[in-house]
């Protein structure tokens, strides 16, 4: 992701790569043309927000990095743990998060939707969601298919597959070649079904979410935002 978010970054006018960071310990180098930091510089050192697409079990190191800086933080990073979005919140109290599990304005529209048709999915026995991935992609179900399973059921617990016959919404996970993200939920009575489907065409549309969420926090002072809160606050 973070050669798309660069590439995207290149072409707004309003935005500009200060440089990549890498926490781990390892030989410094980076893309080219472009700083490598160990490390992450102050907000007072001209950054203001870093964009974060890495693994959960970063996001630990990312907080402690971020201790005392001041920057403004947006992540897209997938599979958190109760601990991380905990870390999250607590960062929020001293600077501006932005995270969400997918920063693409079709899946916060789909999640839209989803909430309209709550009230009224008592008419369909079956609901089901069905995610479509890369075959690099480590966690499943993908935190989208979560996310949309709790705007579904807030109260249950999405379950994996088959794996259990209790209440809650079956997510079921694909793993193909390079597809970007898919989501399809069904939702079926004896009589029809209903299908919702988002379908991510490049990796870049993750990145532009990415790029917007940082226009997004630059009149904000502390706080933990989503996608929701873009597109409400764009809506007109």
């Amino acid at each position: 992701m973070g050669s798309s978010v660069m590439s995207v970054a290149g072409d707004a006018a309003d935005v500009t790569i200060r440089g990549t960071v890498d926490l781990r310990p390892r030989a410094a180098g980076g893309a080219d043309n472009v700083a490598y930091f160990d490390h992450i510089p102050a907000a007072d050192d001209a950054v203001e927000v870093v964009i974060d697409f890495s693994n959960a079990g970063s996001m630990a190191l990312l907080i402690q990095a971020l201790a005392g800086t001041g920057v403004k933080l947006v992540s897209g990073t997938t599979g958190l743990r109760r601990e991380d979005r905990d870390a999250l919140s607590v960062y929020a109290e001293v600077a501006a998060v932005f995270y969400d599990e997918n920063m693409s304005y079709g899946i916060s529209l789909l999640k839209h939707l989803l909430r309209e048709i709550g009230s009224r999915r008592n008419r369909f026995e079956d609901v089901e969601i069905v995610e479509i991935h890369h075959r690099g992609k480590r966690d499943y179900p993908s935190g989208t298919a979560l996310a949309l399973s709790r705007v579904l059921s807030p109260e249950l617990p999405a379950i994996s597959g088959r794996s259990s016959n209790g209440p809650g919404v079956h997510v079921h996970s694909v793993r193909l070649g390079s597809v970007p993200g898919e989501h399809h939920v069904h939702f079926s009575s004896d009589d029809e079904m209903l299908t919702l489907s988002h379908r991510a065409l490049t990796r870049d549309v993750f990145a532009r979410g990415a790029i917007d969420a940082a226009r997004f926090l630059s009149t904000k002072t502390r706080g933990l935002y989503s996608m929701d809160d873009l597109v409400t606050e764009n809506r007109d």
